[in-house]
């Protein structure tokens, strides 16, 4: 019984220890995905703004109008700062702005003022403040905004000497 007993063990071994043996597959790395991007409005900003500005002027008084509409053009220069800040999904904001302009025109006076006399438009310059309140849908941003606006604005009437052509 004794030669059976080590002949089963001898035996044994090599079949049961096959299933310990077995070859273990390596892991998988797989990379990671990208973290989406949050996109934020907090912050300030500086700008710079240019271009021409025309449009139409008439002067009015309560007795009805002055001058025929005439045009009114000139150029356009000045910059912008502002700041935003986001809480959550709100944005609230202050900018503001400033411009120099050589906006002009003129025309001659209706009756009953003498026809040596004009209306004339300049603005010299022109600026804004203005609060913000608005809905960040990640890179779009829905606000209202309102504000303060003034300028240099000025309706002179002149006289002009009347020009006498003698032959």
């Amino acid at each position: 019984m004794k030669k059976l007993l080590v002949a089963a063990a001898l035996i044994a071994p090599p079949c049961c220890a096959t299933a310990a043996d077995l070859s273990v597959r390596a892991p998988v790395y797989r990379p990671l995905s990208p973290a989406l991007a949050v996109y934020g409005w907090s912050g300030c900003y500086l700008g710079a703004q240019g271009g021409g500005a025309i449009g139409q002027s008439r002067h009015d008084t309560d007795f009805g109008s002055t001058s025929d509409p005439y045009t009114i053009s000139g150029g356009l220069a000045g910059g912008t700062v502002g700041c935003n800040y986001q809480v959550s999904q709100w944005v609230l904001g202050l900018e503001g702005d400033f411009s120099w302009t050589n906006k002009r025109g003129s025309a001659i006076e209706l009756a009953p003022f003498p026809a040596t006399f004009t209306s004339q438009t300049r603005e010299n310059w022109l600026g804004t403040v203005r609060g913000r309140v608005g809905f960040a849908a990640d890179r779009w941003l829905f606000y209202v905004t309102g504000g303060y606006q003034g300028g240099a604005h000025f309706e002179p009437r002149l006289a002009q000497p009347a020009r006498l052509y003698l032959s």
